[in-house]
């Protein structure tokens, strides 16, 4: 799945919630990273939302990776909750949230 992602024509760009969601909904994206909760802002994107969006990215073969590096203080919008995690990338941390200095303990869990 992920080495059809990527090609020399790929481009990585940057864009709000909101703005992002309207380009899954429309097919127009292959690939999501979506941090959760943003940091500095806390901002969170609800888990039916993301369900969503990895439903619509896995009818065109595409994935959706989501950042839960700080999601140790917003469990209940945790991805890890999702029955399905096909076509879902999650990303934890340990070393950030607890702020252990020099270690870096992270995972990624996928289906």
């Amino acid at each position: 799945m992920l080495a059809g992602l990527w090609s020399p024509h790929s481009r990585v760009r940057w864009f709000q919630p909101a703005s992002l969601g309207a380009l899954i909904e429309a097919g127009a994206v292959d690939c999501a990273v979506v941090v959760n909760p943003n940091n500095p802002t806390a901002d969170t994107i609800g888990i039916a939302t993301l369900d969503r969006w990895r439903q619509r990215l896995l009818q065109s073969d595409g994935l959706l990776i989501v950042d839960e590096a700080f999601a140790d203080c917003a469990e209940s919008n945790s991805s890890l909750q999702l029955d399905d995690h096909k076509g879902l990338i999650i990303l934890r941390s340990l070393g950030k949230f607890f702020s252990l200095a020099g270690l870096r303990v992270d995972f990624a869990l996928g289906g």
